[in-house]
């Protein structure tokens, strides 16, 4: 998950609905222990936003979604 630029706390937040064909959605933060939803508003600092994952990050995703319970 480095090579996607996530801080720690959205990745722990993550869920399969968040992984698009080539993106990943990221609206979602983990802050101690809760999940916080990223505002979309201009000036925040904390924003949703989309990713665009790179191939070795797409084929990682994938074998990990085959071996994850449903």
């Amino acid at each position: 998950m480095a090579y996607t630029g996530l801080r720690p706390q959205e990745a722990l937040a993550l869920h399969w609905y968040a992984v698009r064909d080539r993106t990943l959605l990221v609206e979602l933060a983990n802050a101690d222990g809760e999940l916080d939803r990223l505002k979309n508003r201009k000036r925040s600092r904390k924003r949703s936003r989309s990713i665009d994952l790179i191939p070795p990050v797409l084929e990682d995703l994938a074998a990990w979604r085959k071996h994850a319970p449903a």
